[in-house]
């Protein structure tokens, strides 16, 4: 493997990290409780993001686990 290819796959790895990271974000927003002193449109945000993901929950997790394979075995292939 050379050089550039190597770099390639690190950068590669790292944005598949990063993704994970978002994941992670998104879940723990999710988990944080609404306040009544939050400001309204926050609150509302808020409010259609958790409905959002308490309905698509289950779907999610198995988009995104055959996203994470997909993307994983792709730089497999390519190295």
């Amino acid at each position: 493997m050379n050089t550039g290819s190597l770099e390639n796959f690190k950068k590669e790895i790292n944005q598949i990290r990063e993704y994970f990271q978002h994941i992670q974000y998104v879940d723990d927003i999710v988990n944080c409780a609404v306040s009544d002193t939050d400001n309204e449109p926050i609150k509302v945000s808020l409010n259609k993001l958790k409905e959002h993901h308490r309905n698509f929950r289950t779907d999610q997790k198995i988009f995104q686990y055959k996203a994470s394979i997909i993307s994983l075995y792709g730089l497999l292939v390519h190295a």
